[in-house]
């Protein structure tokens, strides 16, 4: 029996180290005003409530003693330890997510992901006031001893925020492009105003001259009328006198 059980350890090392690699990719974002908008101010937002988020993974001490000493080298881990106990489920509240975290930082990212869904949850659009606690303790054995031969630690992460609804302040009124932030609304509107009264005036001059047309049409005829009425007197009087003569 301990023979398989030696065989399955490296199997599941290799397992849980390949999905902290994986759960890197799983994020949860949320607007944090106290860094993006300084100008917040109290009547700028309503208060739905509090909310919270605890994270906890298990770690070998020298895996969490090394990743401390290279941050204060001014270094990022190169690779993923293994955990127990990681969701793999990382928040974030406009902090850096960077491509392979250690295992503090994955365990605020786990009770940051709680925090924020519960936040989403209740339609919120921000969390302020943000507070974090963070405790490391020795993991002990059920008999009350450690495993002096690969000794461990719990490392528990609570986070705690209000959660904001941000108050609607309208989209407002966005400046134009090209030459109409040029125009003068006052002469636009006169402008538009003098283009249909002369559209107007056009429309009743050219209804007033088709009578003045048919009329001007009818007298022409009458004219030649009676010029060809005169003509035919005139020929009529011609045969009168040649018949005469």
């Amino acid at each position: 029996m301990k023979k398989i059980i030696c065989i399955l350890l490296p199997v599941a090392a290799v397992f849980l180290t390949s999905c902290a690699t994986a759960g890197a990719l799983v994020k949860t974002h949320i607007a944090n005003p106290d860094s993006t908008l300084a100008a917040l101010n109290q009547n700028d937002y309503i208060v739905l409530g509090q909310v919270s988020g605890t994270g906890t993974i298990i770690a070998a001490d020298k895996e969490i003693t090394q990743e401390r000493e290279t941050l204060s080298a001014g270094q990022r881990p190169a690779k993923d330890i293994i955990l127990e106990g990681d969701t793999l489920r990382y928040g974030y509240l406009n902090n850096t997510s960077y491509p392979v975290q250690t295992a503090e930082e994955k365990a605020l990212g786990n009770a940051t992901y709680n925090m924020i869904e519960q936040a989403l949850y209740n339609n919120a659009d921000a969390v302020i006031c943000v507070k974090t606690r963070m405790s490391v303790i020795p993991v002990i054995n059920g008999n009350g001893s450690r495993n002096m031969v690969s000794p461990k630690s719990k490392i528990t992460v609570k986070i705690t925020g209000i959660a904001v609804k941000i108050k609607d302040t309208g989209t407002g009124i966005k400046d134009g492009t090209g030459d109409q932030e040029d125009l003068d609304p006052e002469a636009t509107i006169k402008a538009q105003k003098e283009a249909e009264k002369n559209s107007a005036a056009e429309s009743k001059t050219e209804s007033k001259a088709v009578p003045d047309n048919m009329a001007a049409a009818t007298e022409t005829t009458n004219d030649n009328t009676q010029t060809d009425a005169a003509a035919a007197a005139d020929n009529t009087l011609t045969d009168t006198t040649n018949t005469a003569q």
